[in-house]
């Protein structure tokens, strides 16, 4: 017996940072979380999945239209064609919209209330599913300490979406811990809120399956759902399946001791084709960092549009790979600061670090960085200050262009 768990569809959300992609194919980006969602309909009708548990999350708040919504109803009365059942609890994103509220499902979906835990049981699976939708989209309560205890003779299931890492990457909403999840006793908890696929904990499983379609650049590799496979009253195996359309990438290039600017071009051709390893016939969408000492620093940097363009034209050879952003941290070789910016580049050093660990001092921030957001080159390093996390996530990189800059390495 198969049972899928899924989360994060975030329908008809759109992909950021597409708006450079020549040539890229537009209907199947703009669409690619619709697509996604018919892969993982598909992926139960092949493995003849009994029933799909959904983590929240499933749209991205109201839809622009009634599409999306009719689009979901009708893959999951395709799945009630065969007798599987869906089990759906919805999130942070979902919680509050028209879509979750007056949205008509097919008879073989059960969608779980907001006000307490619910259990359904399917007592011909030997199967019981325990779960709690948000009342609103700021939870900040402990959701899991109210659940019910198992029901004895089925495998439980337990269906929530929740911060249970204390991921700083995700909201803290309905925040619990893996310990207070495995003392429920339940056989297996199906989670979503978290975008990236984890086992937190095997016997019993803690699992968020990650979303189903990546949709920026911060959200890479493989995306899909879980496969759990149920055998004598017990889980006996839980395998990840990709169901992704398109394929978000981080493409690192080592430029250190190569000859000139062409040379790095063809590192940079080279590192596509292995990302292309394992994606099968996905598009790619690529942001590529070039960073280390070659001696063609000076080329690369005193025209970065030229630069952009003999990257994209590289993506190109490559296949169906586009790319979303090229960051240049190259350096020249031998490069060492001057005896009188040492003291600069220390305080650099400091004020860089501090950032990294004082969430505060991020805010502190926050008023300059929305200055800058609305400027030109602001919306090109995508420095919008909606999360601390995303602000941290670019002071390595801060780091090497600064640095860089402050040596007198760009040509212009």
């Amino acid at each position: 017996m198969r049972i899928v768990h899924a989360a994060d569809l975030h329908l008809d959300s759109p992909l950021r940072g597409l708006g450079r992609l020549d040539d890229a194919p537009v209907d199947l980006l703009r669409l690619a979380t619709r697509r996604a969602f018919d892969r993982l309909v598909e992926t139960c009708l092949e493995r003849e999945a009994v029933l799909l548990l959904l983590a929240g999350d499933v749209f991205d708040g109201d839809l622009k239209d009634h599409h999306g919504g009719v689009h979901f109803a009708r893959g999951l009365e395709r799945l009630g064609r065969i007798g599987c059942r869906v089990c759906i609890v919805f999130g942070n994103h979902d919680a509050e919209t028209s879509v979750a509220r007056s949205m008509v499902l097919p008879s073989n979906v059960m969608v779980f209330g907001a006000d307490a835990p619910q259990t359904v049981r399917y007592d011909e699976l030997l199967v019981c599913v325990h779960g709690q939708s948000y009342p609103r989209r700021d939870v900040s309560d402990n959701l899991a300490k109210d659940f019910p205890p198992p029901v004895a003779g089925l495998v439980n299931f337990g269906l929530l979406h929740t911060n249970a890492t204390g991921s700083t990457a995700h909201a803290r909403y309905a925040p619990c811990t893996v310990a207070e999840l495995v003392a429920v006793g339940y056989d297996y908890w199906a989670l979503g809120h978290v975008h990236s696929r984890e086992v937190l904990h095997e016997d019993p499983w803690v699992v968020y399956s990650g979303n189903l379609q990546g949709r920026h650049a911060r959200e890479t590799g493989p995306k899909g759902a879980m496969v759990i496979d149920v055998s004598d009253g017990r889980i006996e195996a839980v395998t990840p399946i990709d169901v992704d359309v398109v394929r978000w990438v981080s493409v690192n290039v080592d430029a250190t001791d190569a000859a000139d600017q062409d040379a790095v071009f063809d590192r940079v051709e080279a590192a596509f084709a292995d990302a292309r390893t394992g994606a099968g016939d996905r598009p790619l969408v690529a942001r590529v960092t070039i960073e280390g000492a070659t001696a063609g620093h000076a080329s690369l940097t005193a025209h970065p549009d030229r630069t952009e363009d003999a990257v994209r034209a590289r993506a190109g050879a490559a296949g169906d790979v586009w790319t979303e952003k090229v960051v240049l941290a190259t350096a020249a070789p031998g490069a060492d600061v001057p005896h009188e910016l040492a003291g600069f580049r220390a305080e650099l050093e400091r004020e860089l670090t501090a950032l990294a660990e004082d969430k505060e001092l991020v805010d502190a921030y926050r008023a300059d960085l929305a200055v800058l957001a609305r400027t030109k080159a602001g919306r090109h390093l995508d420095v919008a200050p909606d999360a601390a996390v995303r602000i941290a996530e670019r002071l390595s990189a801060a780091r090497r262009i600064l640095l860089a800059r402050l040596l007198g390495q760009e040509a212009t």
